[in-house]
């Protein structure tokens, strides 16, 4: 019954992925065109280079967020495929949420090296370029905060087990201490050794 479930949970995810991915897909279509469009118009000259400058780096800013976002529900798609055994040792909600954080940063990646490809084809200018770079630098400091937050989190989590564990061992070595020698006074006054 549970894998039925979590067999059907899959699927919806997928789809639910999936229909997310294609609007992306035909937001990134409509935007292509819009770049060729406008790269037509400014070889036959109906727009000035400063118009065409402007739509080009706003449409590829737009192109570089997609992007990011596409990759993202892909990593998403590939995590809810992936078995619990296969997932790392984080316990419940900070295992979702170390998850989304690592998927974020993988987006935010993305965008950072579709960025650097669009800037050294001079599809962007270098201004667009260091705006893209500055918003998606903060970005990616504030999620690597909160992966170490996650990972401080886990850590501490580890260290209280072990420190019960341990102290759970000690105090059973010092019941069978004491239980030895209370065997051994048993024995003693059992044997009359004892005065």
């Amino acid at each position: 019954m549970c894998s039925v479930f979590s067999k059907l949970k899959l699927k919806i995810h997928g789809l639910f992925y999936s229909n997310k991915i294609a609007k992306f897909e035909s937001q990134k279509k409509q935007i292509e065109d819009e770049l060729r469009l406008g790269e037509k118009k400014f070889f036959k000259r109906e727009i000035s280079q400063e118009a065409f400058q402007l739509l080009n780096s706003e449409n590829q800013r737009k192109l570089i967020e997609i992007n990011a976002e596409i990759a993202l529900l892909n990593a998403k798609m590939k995590l809810e495929k992936l078995k619990p055994q296969e997932s790392m040792k984080f316990t419940g909600k900070r295992k979702d949420k170390f998850y989304e954080l690592l998927n974020e940063k993988d987006a935010l990646m993305h965008s950072f090296n579709e960025a650097k490809k669009k800037f050294f084809t001079r599809k962007i200018d270098e201004k667009t370029y260091k705006e893209i770079l500055n918003s998606n630098q903060k970005k990616l400091v504030r999620l690597e905060s909160r992966i170490d937050s996650v990972y401080i989190e886990q850590a501490r989590e580890i260290i209280v087990k072990a420190e019960k564990k341990i102290s759970m061992n000690e105090s059973k070595k010092e019941r069978i201490k004491t239980r030895e020698i209370s065997d051994d006074l048993m024995l003693q006054i059992r044997k009359g050794e004892f005065d």
